[in-house]
């Protein structure tokens, strides 16, 4: 088993490791069915998970649909927080109860305190914190008596509505970076157009454009969570109008969209992140060949800001597996899982993983670290895929000293030409390649197909 490291541009082989067969295992005996959320009491050491079990593994212990684990035994909720919930959410070391209704656990009585109903049936889908307030994203229409739209702000007081010039339709999460409010999902911001991504200054809001990728009916957002201080975008975006390979890994410094290379078709996509041991986490559905092409990977991924790393061998002869939430408890990365995890590997429904996160299968370095980029008007290419030959717009002349290099998969340089707008690549063999321009001030790169 080997494993490898992408030094500077080259794949090179860098030792051996025993094999381990065993990467994860159940959590308590684990759950009789699927779960759908789970959360971290950082403040009272437990495990909180919804779901659409009702049973203990080898227990005749009923806990329908919600269950807590505190490191030792499992036990029910529902007697804690009724059956008006179905997930809690840890903000800044509250917990506040979210489903039919919100609540909030006070801490010095123990008791779960309602601070929302929604009416006309709505339903309470993510909570944050932004400056201060509670932000609020559901179906409802009005809570406790009062209208309000999709999204609003609760001050401890009142309910506003926030949404404005945004139209939601599906698959939203809630962020707050650098002092605003960001919202993905399926998005129309009113002028501007549809968006997978849109962000609030706390008066408007406004899309933020993801590189080369369009919204489309297979694509969706999964989770953004910030990490060495960028927004990190997981799910799965088209690359291209034209192009039927989707990229699932994104980041947002706030100018900027950097493509992390973690490809697929319309099958895979990154679900969750979360941070472990100062790694990002990446999990999903990742059966996709980039960055660590020609290794056989899934279940999730590890970046540290230089090295994207696979922990987990990719079996092909039986189904594979989902890891489909990802959080840290009681120093353990924890997973929701499918049944079947690979020949050696039976869970149910909810896992730690027991490998070395410090021993991963194959790393590959240098994802992301170069792509400082330019301003996306200043750098497109077209037609991608293309047969033959690659056109670069420069529209505000930024390029003009600028040289462009073509790289191969495996980081190797297989063209070099000072700018120019058009590129043969007749002698190139069919497969995917970066363009790779840089000036004395900044650099960009870019994914294209070679049919």
């Amino acid at each position: 088993m080997f494993r490898f490291f992408y030094n500077t541009i080259f794949i090179l082989i860098s030792g051996l490791s025993i094999a381990q067969t065993t990467y994860f295992k159940s959590i308590g005996g684990g759950l009789n069915n699927q779960t759908s959320t789970f959360t971290v009491d950082s403040i009272n050491n437990k495990l909180y998970v919804f779901g659409g079990f009702n049973k203990i593994i080898n227990s005749n212990m009923s806990v329908k649909h919600a269950a807590i684990w505190d490191g030792v035994k499992w036990d029910s909720i529902r007697h804690i927080v009724g059956d008006s919930i179905d997930q809690i959410t840890n903000i800044n070391n509250v917990l506040y109860g979210v489903g039919f209704i919100i609540t909030k656990l006070n801490s010095s009585t123990l008791h779960w305190d309602v601070i929302a109903r929604p009416d006309r049936n709505g339903y309470f889908r993510r909570i944050t914190k932004f400056n201060g307030d509670l932000i609020i994203f559901g179906s409802q229409y009005s809570i406790n008596g009062q209208k309000v739209s999709q999204i609003v702000k609760y001050d401890g007081i009142n309910f506003t509505s926030i949404q404005g010039n945004l139209e939601i339709y599906s698959n939203v999460n809630i962020c707050e970076y650098n002092g605003e409010l960001y919202v993905g999902g399926t998005l129309y911001v009113q002028v501007q157009g549809p968006c997978d991504l849109a962000k609030w200054n706390g008066t408007t809001w406004s899309i933020v454009p993801l590189t080369n990728t369009t919204p489309c009916s297979f694509c969706g957002l999964g989770k953004l969570i910030v990490y060495q201080n960028k927004l990190f975008i997981g799910g799965r975006f088209m690359q291209t109008s034209q192009s039927l390979l989707y990229t699932n890994l994104l980041s947002w410094d706030g100018t900027n969209i950097i493509d992390y290379g973690l490809l697929g078709t319309s099958v895979e996509s990154a679900w969750d992140m979360c941070i472990y041991k100062n790694k990002l986490i990446i999990t999903g559905f990742l059966n996709s060949p980039e960055p660590l092409s020609g290794q056989q990977f899934t279940g999730f991924l590890s970046y540290d800001g230089t090295d994207m790393c696979s922990y987990v061998p990719h079996y092909y002869n039986n189904q594979p597996y989902r890891l489909m939430a990802a959080s840290v408890f009681q120093d353990s990365l924890i997973f929701l899982s499918t049944s079947k995890m690979s020949p050696t590997d039976t869970v149910n429904y909810i896992c730690k993983f027991i490998g070395d996160i410090n021993n991963p299968l194959y790393c590959v370095s240098g994802v992301g670290v170069k792509e400082n980029y330019m301003p996306n008007e200043a750098f497109k290419i077209y037609p991608n895929p293309t047969s033959n030959l690659l056109n670069i717009s420069d529209e505000n002349n930024a390029l003009q000293n600028s040289t462009i290099q073509i790289k191969n998969y495996l980081g190797q340089v297989v063209f070099t030409t000072p700018f120019t707008s058009q590129i043969n690549l007749q002698n190139l063999s069919a497969g995917m390649y970066f363009l790779y321009i840089q000036d004395k001030r900044s650099s960009k790169t870019v994914k294209f197909i070679k049919e």
